[in-house]
């Protein structure tokens, strides 16, 4: 069995097969895994069908996958593309608790039933700072009609730069391959910062007493 490809075969020169091998829970079946690594001209929707074809040359029925590629800097997603109003942005409290994303006007999006993330991230080590599942914390992300609201519940460093980043499937289900299953990856899109803080200094001092005791010599006469 091999790929029957319908444009020149370096087109998917991303696409790597392993070896073929019995399926071990039925031997009339063959299988093999296909690994699948994007490019940047593949940032979008894509549409891969492939078919088997025996040794004399007999394909059988055609099958597609659809899937989306993306890049951390871009996304597809409606609401990266039109910028979509969202706030605050910039300088905040490091108590600032409330974030809210609105929806372009006729656009609606409702709670995703698998397991996606808002992720509140480190701009300088790009690590997770809070991160909220917007399946199963849902007082924490709320979906309206016409936005969509993030109730964090934490404690922002001072002195900090950081951003918002919406995992694929926020939105729409990824298994879509829509565009507005993309995430929204970009440092850029939701930035905000925490003013730094002085350093405090306490200085303690201790007062002490002492007690002094002056002898005077007399000289007596007998």
């Amino acid at each position: 069995m091999c790929f029957k490809f319908d444009r020149p075969k370096s087109f998917y020169s991303d696409f790597t097969q392993s070896s073929i091998q019995a399926d071990p829970h039925d031997p009339t079946i063959n299988i093999f895994q296909v690994s699948y690594t994007g490019n940047a001209n593949q940032v979008g929707q894509n549409l891969f069908c492939f078919a088997g074809v025996d040794s004399i040359g007999n394909q059988g029925d055609s099958n597609c996958l659809r899937f989306t590629v993306q890049l951390a800097s871009d996304s597809r997603n409606t609401l990266y593309v039109n910028n979509a109003t969202h706030f605050p942005m910039g300088l905040v409290s490091k108590y600032q608790s409330n974030w809210t994303l609105l929806y372009p006007t006729t656009t609606t999006f409702v709670r995703p039933s698998t397991d996606a993330y808002i992720r509140f991230k480190i701009t300088s080590t790009q690590q997770d700072f809070v991160t909220y599942n917007v399946a199963k914390q849902t007082t924490n992300v709320i979906y309206l009609s016409d936005r969509l609201i993030i109730l964090s519940n934490v404690v922002f460093s001072p002195g900090q730069n950081y951003y918002i980043s919406i995992d694929p499937g926020v939105f729409l289900p990824i298994a879509t391959c829509l565009r507005d299953s993309m995430g929204i990856t970009d440092k850029t899109f939701w930035p905000f910062n925490t003013a730094s803080e002085p350093n405090t200094t306490v200085t303690t001092s201790t007062t002490s007493q002492s007690s002094t005791t002056t002898l005077v010599n007399r000289t007596v006469s007998i």
